[in-house]
């Protein structure tokens, strides 16, 4: 901050060792409790008889009441007197900032552009710069007339600035014509066919970039490999709202490569492998860089021998270059042996596999190449040093072939030089810890070997050591070598550690800031910290974990705003960027599930009333069944309480309304002949739920109450079966540890559920019963491949007397496996286990089930992706002798392919039966089809 002090006196000091009578003191410019707080500074410096270094100290004391723009000090004569008025002018800070008339850059990114944030001190420069950065990028977004202006008004009181941003869009600039010139006339036509699209389009940078790089593209790809095509000369109208683009395309010849004398590799590989692409481009000679391409390729294939030459002929007329290569690729080259000579302490062997199994796949396997081999070496010397051989090197490497250069011995002159030990330790500025914790988080003690690969981890160890109790401005000053100090002989070192602890940050208030629309207890109720707390990077990233779960922001950030390294006692900045509150969304799908299903749905959100975080939504699903010519609906409203019992509880209230297939069953009619009947459920259910996080990856959900009203009917005779009621409550315990929970590739997420029914809490006389179900997920990474596993188990109990009073666990509770989400290649309704008919009154006694699935995925290509999976499980009801079954465990195994598209991923999956019951006329197989996402 720039500080002006002024003095104008009517009488000028001839020196400043005379004083002047003392009059009256004067302060303007500020409030009134701003006015007695000065005034009391300068009644501490300035009394009767003063001088000019009175004054100045006077400043200097005003300066420490706040923070100020300038202080200018008048004298008057008044008699025998000196009148003093200190004229002091504030900061003034930006209370918020306004933007209006922006239709096609949303807010965020015009105040990233601004680059001033609320809160800031208030400077014209710095903000007439920001208003030319919102023109610059307006003007590189295609609005070459837009206009931006701003206005200040104050606030709260005259030190609060609110800047209100005035943007003219006006027409964007719209590309009239693009044209392509060039000697060769048919590329000319191909270049402006190719990119007639881009006409009537708003001519911006990002688009013009898009067609240089497209322009290229298509260039090498049509093998014109030395093409050059040069920025477009731009020509504006009179209103600059049209452009009209002229390439200009030099060295317009295709390139037609021929190999010959290539028996190794066909011609297709070697293209490959010259990766003629925007990435890898080649210089003005190609045919030369092709050339020594050509033998990198063969040479990195082991083909040490290889030799290639090349004769170009240029076909004017044509506009083509045709360049022949002719190959002798010779043989590939085995390693014979590996030969270590030299200073070491261990076998030959033990260095000879090290550089065999840390080179590369060709000397891994004995073939030679010289670039993995160079690899392998290094790599050794560089283990050495981390075992503690600090002074190892290799002094030089010899390749001898024999005579019909087929094989290779490699000599290789190792000097190990002698194991470096720890002599000690030293961790100087330590306080709040011990030697013997740093040394176990660094994993070095004295008396073992110098391991440099863990000491470059130690430095970042111990930060992260010190951060998590709270020390955030932690240092340790020095790094790397500077650490180590070694004997004359290397065979001792010392590691000397230089740490600045920094005080323990504890917050000693919280602000919170850009939450115009929502209230600050919503964000505070988030935050995992509170005044006189601790704070901590777990702390702050799980708080604005809990933020963004919100959708309220569509950014947060968690900082302290003091930098006095000495100032342990924090105030914290929450910021925040607000999101719309209102939602809708539309989709459709298409799945075979049930035979053909055609899907759509809409909904509706409102995520923050009143600004107090709470929420409504509504959503209606609509689904075809084609075969059954039946449709199947599914209607819910929602209410979200964040503020039950005024914790961190959440309370939602879900109401149900929806009519879907059950079950298709055979059976025969009054004449014995077969018949097929369709099931439906049609219900209504109202569920009050409880939420909790008991961990940052554990979380609670409580059914306090839920109560379903039920109707089983048949489609085409509508028999409806007697309603059912059925209340239920319990928990769910949800641990999820995945690094994604959309798209995950490594982590576990487990899950733990139980419910309990009983008449008295409103359910129908027959319904008694518990149910608890477990399952496990692990997510595997295995480069590039995810090995997915899941396990899943329940177990439920009849607790009614079916005997007496017909109690059962209602059908629409019991346990069944089969469709995509549990066994594949079984269908859903009509080859489910155990089959709906088998269980037509409920559960009589128990059941229990086990479900194991394990797939592999791997990408294909783009968004494409693969899979292989097996899926196996088995239902049980004991003590029920209308349940039949011939197979106990059943199983399928199948491959499946998903493509992510805009409407949501497209699944293909194929399951074969491993254990076909040929007693339940089942199918072999079963696909699996769908699109979009529910």
């Amino acid at each position: 901050m720039r500080l002006i002090i002024t003095f104008i006196m009517a009488v000028l000091f001839t020196e400043q060792s005379h004083g002047k009578s003392l009059g009256s003191i004067a302060i303007e410019g500020v409030d009134s409790r701003t006015t007695k707080i000065i005034l009391e500074q300068i009644k501490q410096n300035i009394r009767d008889n003063f001088t000019t270094n009175d004054v100045q100290e006077a400043i200097g004391a005003i300066y420490s009441v706040g923070p100020f723009n300038g202080i200018e000090a008048y004298y008057e004569e008044v008699g025998s007197k000196t009148n003093i008025i200190f004229k002091v002018t504030p900061v003034r800070f930006i209370r918020s900032i306004k933007l209006s008339g922006n239709k096609t850059v949303g807010n965020v990114d015009l105040l990233t552009e601004f680059g001033i944030a609320e809160n800031e001190g208030f400077s014209e420069d710095r903000i007439k710069l920001g208003l030319e950065n919102i023109k610059k990028y307006y003007n590189l977004a295609g609005f070459l007339n837009a206009q931006v202006s701003a206005d200040f008004k104050t606030s709260d009181s005259s030190s609060n600035i609110v800047i209100l941003i005035q943007i003219d869009e006006q027409a964007p600039c719209m590309i009239s014509e693009i044209k392509f010139n060039s000697v060769n006339a048919n590329l000319n036509k191909t270049m402006q066919k190719l990119f007639k699209s881009n006409n009537n389009r708003i001519f911006s940078q990002a688009l013009l970039l898009n067609m240089q790089n497209e322009a290229l593209e298509h260039l090498l790809k049509e093998r014109f490999l030395n093409a050059q095509i040069q920025p477009p000369e731009v020509t504006y109208d009179a209103s600059r709202t049209k452009v009209a683009l002229n390439y200009v395309i030099n060295e317009p010849y295709r390139y037609a490569l021929v190999f010959e004398g290539n028996e190794i590799f066909g011609a297709t590989k070697i293209l490959k492998a010259l990766k003629l692409d925007t990435d890898n481009k080649l210089s003005n000679s190609p045919s030369d860089d092709l050339n020594e391409r050509i033998i990198r390729f063969y040479k990195t294939s082991g083909y040490a021998n290889i030799s290639v030459k090349h004769k170009e002929t240029l076909f004017s007329e044509d506009y083509i270059r045709r360049v022949i290569f002719e190959i002798k690729e010779g043989p590939r080259v085995r390693i014979k042996d590996i030969t270590i000579e030299g200073v070491f302490s261990r076998p030959q062997k033990y260095y000879r596999n090290f550089i065999i199994d840390h080179s590369g796949d060709l000397v891994n396997s004995k073939i030679y190449n010289s670039e993995e081999m160079d690899n392998g070496v290094k790599n050794l010397v560089t283990e050495l040093q981390n075992q503690g051989f600090i002074a190892a090197k290799v002094t030089g490497t010899r390749a001898d072939f024999d005579k019909l250069r087929e094989s290779v011995v490699v000599q290789i002159s190792l000097d190990e030089g002698p194991q470096t030990i720890i002599d000690k330790i030293i961790f100087n500025g330590i306080k709040s810890t011990t030697q013997k914790e740093l040394e176990e988080t660094i994993g070095l003690r004295a008396n073992t070997h110098l391991q440099l690969s863990v000491l470059e981890e130690s430095t970042s160890k111990i930060v992260e050591l010190y951060r998590s109790r709270g020390y955030l401005d932690i240092q340790v000053v020095n790094q790397g070598k500077s650490i180590i100090k070694y004997n004359e002989e290397n065979t001792k070192a010392t590691l000397k550690f230089e740490i600045e602890e920094g005080p323990l940050i504890t917050v000693s208030g919280i602000a919170i800031e850009g939450n115009d629309f929502t209230k600050d207890f919503v964000i505070a109720r988030e935050l995992q910290f509170k005044p006189g707390d601790v704070l901590t990077p777990e702390k702050i990233s799980y708080s604005e974990e809990r933020l963004q779960r919100l959708s309220l922001f569509t950014a947060t950030e968690i900082r302290t705003m003091q930098d006095d390294p000495r100032e342990g006692h924090r105030t914290v900045l929450v910021r925040v960027v607000e999101n719309d509150p209102g939602i809708v969304k539309g989709g459709v799908g298409i799945s075979n599930d049930f035979g053909l299903s055609l899907k759509g749905f809409l909904g509706a959100a409102y995520r923050n009333l009143f600004g107090t975080g709470r929420g409504v939504n509504a959503r209606v699903e609509l689904n075809h069944k084609v075969n059954f010519n039946f449709l199947e609906n599914d209607i819910n409203f929602g209410y979200t309480e964040p503020f039950i019992f005024g914790t961190n509880n959440i309370a939602r209230l879900n109401l149900i309304k929806s009519t879907k297939l059950f079950s298709v069953e055979q059976s025969t009619d009054r004449s014995g002949r077969p018949q097929e009947k369709v099931y439906a459920v049609d219900s209504s259910q109202a569920d009050l739920l409880f939420e909790r996080d008991l961990t940052r990856k554990l979380k609670l959900v409580y059914q306090v109450y839920g109560i379903t009203r039920s109707n089983k009917f048949e489609i085409h005779d509508y028999d409806v079966s007697k309603p059912l009621n059925i209340a239920t409550t319990g928990p769910t315990f949800l641990l999820d540890r995945r690094d994604n929970p959309f798209n995950p590739t490594r982590g576990d997420l487990s899950t733990l559920s139980f419910e309990y029914s009983n008449p008295s809490m409103g359910s129908t006389s027959s319904v008694n019963y518990y149910k608890t179900v477990g399952s496990y997920t692990r997510y595997i990474p295995m480069g590039p491949v995810v090995w997915a596993n899941e396990g899943k188990a329940g177990f439920l109990k009849n607790l009614g007397d079916y005997e007496k009073h017909g109690a059962a666990v209602p059908q629409i509770k019991a346990f069944y496996l089969g469709g995509r989400s549990s066994i594949r290649g079984f269908n859903a309704f009509s080859e489910s286990v155990p089959l709906p008919a088998d269980i037509r009154n409920g559960i009589t006694t128990e059941s229990h089930f086990f479900l194991t699935k394990s797939e592999l995925r791997f990408p294909l290509y783009g968004n494409l992706g693969g899979a292989v999976f097996y899926d196996g499980g088995a239902v049980r009801i004991p003590g029920m002798e209308s349940y039949r079954h011939t197979l106990d465990w059943r199983h399928s195994a199948g491959v499946g392919v998903r493509y992510n598209t805009p409407v949501g991923p497209v699944s293909l999956e194929y399951a074969r039966k491993l254990n076909q019951d040929s007693s339940r006329s089942e199918s072999d197989y079963q696909i699996h089809f769908s699109i979009g996402v529910f």
